[in-house]
């Protein structure tokens, strides 16, 4: 496959069925003559590397999400905590960068609102004002290749991803849902973790495991839940008929109707 030219693209289903799309990238340089030194939110689609990084600014230094970190230093963004965007001279935070771009008021043609997508009845903790602020854009988005430059530049998982996600099975020893200091395999996979780590089970039945595992379905985690955020409670998506109160699913999945937990 092609793959996902403008990161944060996501392939449609039927590619993602077919397995890894392939390459995706920052197409730094694909349009020509729209970057300036004083532009604002509001651009046309193009990204060069000076709209992340200050070259005059950066270091080495690191931190912990949200706070930015060393290579961003210096680098412009936007402010989201009022009612609008306003543009900021050195950020804070390294989302603030990753919205210009990826929100609301960027670019006059934008794909997508990937920043409205954290402020959803759940999403991952990556905006400062979530419950527990402990992830970074680059924990999921970066180079999958570790032989080659890190950061968000270019990756064979689209779109953009550190790690397979798209077009596998969870099985995958590395895939990303399974990264560092994030979601356990022996839990949401193999089973072998005591089952009331996750509210998601039956009569001590692990149903992640059950949904997930190699012994099981080998369902997708991406089948059942949001990336960013969603409306429903724990990343669930819209359309499964998933009742968090009543503790089922109606999902067509379910050739025998609703199934309880």
């Amino acid at each position: 496959a092609g793959g996902t030219e403008i990161a944060g693209g996501t392939p449609g289903l039927a590619v993602a069925d077919l397995g890894p799309v392939g390459r995706s990238r920052h197409p730094v340089g694909a349009v020509e003559k729209t970057h300036v030194s004083t532009e604002t939110v509001g651009f046309d689609r193009h990204v060069e590397c000076a709209d992340c990084h200050n070259v005059h600014a950066a270091t080495i230094e690191t931190t912990s999400a949200p706070n930015v970190y060393g290579v961003l230093t210096g680098a412009w963004g936007v402010d989201i905590s009022g009612t609008e965007y306003e543009q900021k001279r050195g950020v804070d935070f390294e989302y603030e960068v990753c919205f210009k771009c990826h929100g609301d008021t960027s670019w006059s043609s934008a794909p997508r609102d990937i920043e409205a997508e954290f402020f959803r009845t759940s999403s991952h903790p990556v905006v400062e004002d979530s419950p527990d602020a402990e992830l970074y854009c680059i924990d999921c988005h970066g180079n999958a290749d570790g032989t080659q430059p890190s950061g968000p530049h270019v990756s064979s998982q689209a779109p953009l991803l550190s790690s397979p996600f798209i077009g596998v099975r969870p099985r995958e020893a590395q895939m990303l849902c399974y990264g560092s200091d994030c979601h356990a395999k022996s839990l949401y996979h193999d089973g072998t973790a005591d089952p009331s780590g996750t509210g998601f089970r039956d009569n001590g039945i692990n149903l992640h495991a059950l949904h997930t595992g190699s012994a099981g379905y080998g369902i997708g985690c991406e089948a059942c839940h949001l990336n960013h955020g969603s409306d429903n409670a724990r990343l669930v998506r819209l359309g499964l008929g998933w009742s968090a109160t009543n503790r089922e699913c109606s999902t067509p999945c379910h050739i025998d109707g609703t199934n309880s937990y």
